[in-house]
């Protein structure tokens, strides 16, 4: 439209010039006849045609240069640096429009943006909302994003094993989610999910990473995450085993929250839901302690003593038959699948092993065995533990994450049980030489910058560096090791944010590292929105700070993958408040203490 509009202009301006030039130059005039025409058109044409036709081709010109300035203008690039998150409010017009982008100096000052936006009017039709713009982006491709509605998306991960309360608390912390549940309880939310006032809500959403553009409410993605669920359950409870105990889909679901509880590993949740529907069959009580931890609710601190056992309530499958009320967290597929596809066993029992599994007995005589045999091996290796070798906790997240107060809350909890011969070092850092990688990582050199490549090389440098001559000399005397990032971190920010080949990434680590892993690791999750809200309050972002949120956007979905496929990670929400997330982090090392003989159970 642009190009046309000036071109017939320019066209037309130069015809004009063109006729009134012949006109005047025409051979007629030149003769010196004292014909009527002759006299007419030399009063009518004295000099001032010399001066219409100059001005016919100052006209062009300067319409040619308006035509390139304004083009120019449209194809030259935002003024951003970095990805930015730009919201447009509903009912904003050129002006406010052009007020924002240059308030957040997306676009240099110049009064060719609203020339632009009238010659080109197609380009104004832009829509409210919060739209990614990109350094590559240029003018028109941003106005042309802008009419396209193709708003920014966001994500939200809801973990297997979660609760009701864990997702609210989420949604609540959601970075451009509308907030319609806050004072809400169950029976509005039941009714505002067009359910019954009393149907089960815990249990009934699909864990899952869920994408939502700003200004999603969290009522829909509850019901999407509800819908999501009740057709996987009516899928599995179509097609479950014959015979089984459960009424209804819910009594399903209740008993697969119970087995995502009591086992991480995947290989034997459906012998796990074995013991539990045999005892039902016999009527036994399930004695399953995490519906006892369900219930106790906020009185829960960590430990389950014997009063804890006998104290009743509707959880508590120590003194209740049956099934409890309802699921007690949300089940993953796979406890789903146990729950209805459970195997072929005459088990009745089962007790941790020690070593992330259980052992499973027929009869009680065998299960005291195990029993015993298993807290026989948490005294040995606590014992062993505590004066042979030492353990690798590791934090891991995003920028602003809240690592190093994480590091500080995992120490006082293990000095709190005894614990005391502790180092807490960094990545990169950690070691004379790794601290000097780590400011040549840091820093960025504008006339020598950093390869991916060689990035991805200094910190494995030293990362080798720290372990070989600070971890491992650690581990051996009995010290315990609290890491502020290991190699998770390099795999999410080289691997994901650089989109370093996922081979050269594991064959590094494989090749340098071996097997040496940690032994548990706590990753905080934070949505990259928030993260880097936070370290803008710190000020001064180093160079991986100052990374686009795109960057970081990636990032973040490789550290989902990443937690999700490895059971010695425990993820963290770190969006709550601080003491939330300090009592989650104390929650999940006490239950990892007491799993690996650092804590004995009071009961």
């Amino acid at each position: 439209m642009l190009i046309f509009s000036t071109n017939f202009a320019v066209g037309v301006t130069f015809i004009d010039a063109f006729l009134l030039y012949y006109i005047y130059s025409h051979k007629k005039f030149r003769t010196g006849s004292k014909s009527q025409c002759d006299m007419t058109i030399r009063k009518k044409y004295p000099q001032v045609l010399i001066i219409l036709v100059l001005l016919c081709l100052a006209l062009s010109v300067v319409l040619s240069l308006g035509y390139m300035k304004i083009k120019n203008f449209s194809d030259s690039r935002l003024a951003i640096k970095q990805e930015t998150l730009f919201t447009l409010p509903s009912g904003s017009g050129r002006v406010a429009l052009e007020a924002l982008l240059l308030q957040q100096q997306v676009i240099a000052p110049s009064s060719l943006f609203s020339w632009l936006l009238h010659i080109e009017p197609e380009l104004a039709k832009f829509k409210a909302g919060i739209y990614r713009l990109m350094p590559d982006m240029t003018v028109r491709d941003m106005l042309n994003l802008l009419a396209s509605c193709k708003e920014a998306q966001f994500f939200i991960l809801f973990i297997e094993g979660s609760t009701f309360k864990d997702w609210l608390n989420k949604l609540q912390g959601a970075d451009y989610v509308k907030q319609q549940l806050i004072g809400k309880n169950n029976a509005d939310i039941a009714s505002l999910l067009a359910l019954e006032s009393n149907a089960p809500l815990e249990g009934w959403f699909y864990p899952d990473t869920y994408s939502y553009t700003a200004g999603t409410t969290d009522i829909s993605l509850l019901k999407r995450a509800h819908e999501k669920m009740a057709k996987v359950v009516a899928e599995i409870w179509q097609g479950r085993d014959e015979l089984l105990p459960y009424k209804t889909p819910n009594d399903l679901v209740v008993m697969a929250s119970i087995i995502e509880k009591e086992s991480a590993i995947n290989d034997e949740r459906h012998i796990v839901a074995s013991v539990f529907v045999n005892r039902l069959r016999l009527g036994m009580r399930l004695q399953a302690d995490p519906t006892v931890i369900y219930g106790m609710g906020e009185n829960y601190k960590g430990k389950l003593t014997r009063k804890d056992l006998l104290t009743t309530t509707l959880y508590n499958t120590y003194t209740n038959s049956g099934l409890p009320p309802t699921a007690i967290a949300m089940p993953s597929l796979v406890s789903l699948n146990a729950a209805a596809h459970p195997a072929k066993t005459q088990y009745l029992y089962f007790v941790a092993d020690g070593q992330g599994g259980h052992k499973f007995s027929a009869d009680l005589a065998q299960h005291n065995d195990a029993v015993r045999i298993y807290r026989q091996g948490l005294k040995d290796k606590k014992m062993h533990s505590k004066m042979i070798t030492g353990k690798f906790i590791v934090i891991e997240g995003l920028e602003g994450a809240g690592k190093t107060t994480a590091g500080e809350t995992v120490a006082q909890v293990l000095r709190a049980n005894g614990i005391n011969d502790i180092v807490q070092p960094r990545e990169p850092g950690g070691t004379p030489v790794a601290e000097k990688l780590r400011e040549l990582i840091k820093q960025r050199i504008d006339s020598d910058p950093l390869t991916d490549k060689a990035e991805v090389l200094m910190l494995y440098a030293a990362r080798v560096q720290l372990i070989e001559n600070v971890i491992k000399p650690a581990l051996a005397r009995g010290t315990w090791v609290v890491g502020d990032r290991h190699d998770l971190s390099s795999q999410a920010y080289q691997g994901g944010g650089r989109d370093v080949d996922s081979k050269l990434m594991t064959s590094l680590r494989d090749s340098l590292l071996g097997s040496f892993r940690p032994d548990l690791t706590l990753y905080l999750d934070i949505s990259p929105e928030q993260g880097l809200a936070r370290v803008r309050l710190r000020g001064s972002p180093d160079r991986i700070e100052q990374e686009s949120l795109a960057f970081f956007t990636r990032v973040h979905e490789r550290y989902l993958k990443l937690v999700a496929g490895d059971s010695n990670i425990k993820m963290i929400n770190a969006a709550q408040p601080l003491a939330q997330v300090s009592a989650e982090i104390r929650r999940e090392l006490e239950k990892w203490l007491e799993m690996n003989g650092f804590e004995e159970k009071n009961v």
